[in-house]
Parts: structure tokens; sequence; C-alpha cells
């Protein structure tokens, strides 16, 4: 399964609205051990993705509960 995310990333995000997070999957897979990761960009697309979902990102999560 994570190859299968990891190869094709609109199989786990197929959502246009979501392709932020498509970006993310394909950068992370290309990355190698060695490399530093950008999380700065990645929140950013993530915080897109929230803005347009009218998600909130703030505590508390329901996963909490």
């Amino acid at each position: 399964m994570k190859q299968t995310a990891l190869g094709d990333p609109t199989k786990l995000f197929p959502e246009k609205e979501i392709s932020e997070l498509r970006y993310i999957v394909s950068y992370l897979a290309k990355l190698h051990y060695v490399d530093k990761i950008d999380y700065d960009w990645m929140v950013t697309m993530i915080k897109r993705v929230a803005k347009r979902k009218r998600c909130s990102l703030k505590p508390p999560y329901d996963l909490f509960d």
C-alpha cells in the first residue's frame, strides 16, 4: 500500500482541491536519508488545503476526545 500511495499520490488524494497533499507525498518520496526536509514548505501546503477546505488546524483535535 505504501508503494502504491508513493507511486501514484492521486490514489491517496484524488480531489483536485487537495493537490498540495499530493505534492507533499511526491516530495517525500523523492527524498533520501541524508536530505533535509523542508518542513516550512510542507506546513504552508497543509495550511493552504485547510484554508480552502475551511478546516481548523488549531487544537483541540477530535482524535483526542
